[in-house]
């Protein structure tokens, strides 16, 4: 079944799809998805791969096609609760349940936001109502 998209979102879709379809067959492959994971610096686990792998792959082939990507994506974008917790647990290196200053530092330069010592303070500050780091 495919996803009904806008022209934009199936461009963002589409977009997103290459990053993670390193030989351009139209599928997203295991190793494919832990070289993504990797090369953004998340040292995801090969049973957290394959979790991942089994839960986006709707049609059991082992593979993600492009329109299991977009159902995937969809559902993510209808659950913004989910992408904060994803978000957090990424940030947090050390999986304490605080994202430290470094870990936000860090977390945001492998995602190619290279932020002043500033920056990072100030989004400290907004994002840490208790104050308890």
């Amino acid at each position: 079944e495919k996803p009904i998209l806008s022209d934009k979102q199936r461009k963002e879709f589409e977009d997103a799809f290459s990053v993670f379809d390193k030989n351009g067959d139209g599928s997203i492959s295991i190793p494919e998805l832990s070289k993504v994971f990797t090369s953004l610096g998340y040292g995801a686990s090969q049973p957290d791969i394959e979790k991942m792998m089994a839960e986006m792959d709707l049609s059991g082939d082992g593979k993600i096609e492009f329109n299991e990507f977009c159902a995937i994506m969809l559902r993510h974008q209808n659950d913004p609760e989910q992408d904060i917790k994803e978000a957090f647990e990424a940030l947090d290196a050390d999986k304490d349940g605080f994202i430290s200053r470094t870990e936000l530092m860090e977390g945001m330069g492998k995602l190619g936001m290279h932020l002043s010592p500033e920056e990072v303070d100030d989004m400290m500050r907004q994002a840490d109502a208790d104050g308890d780091g």
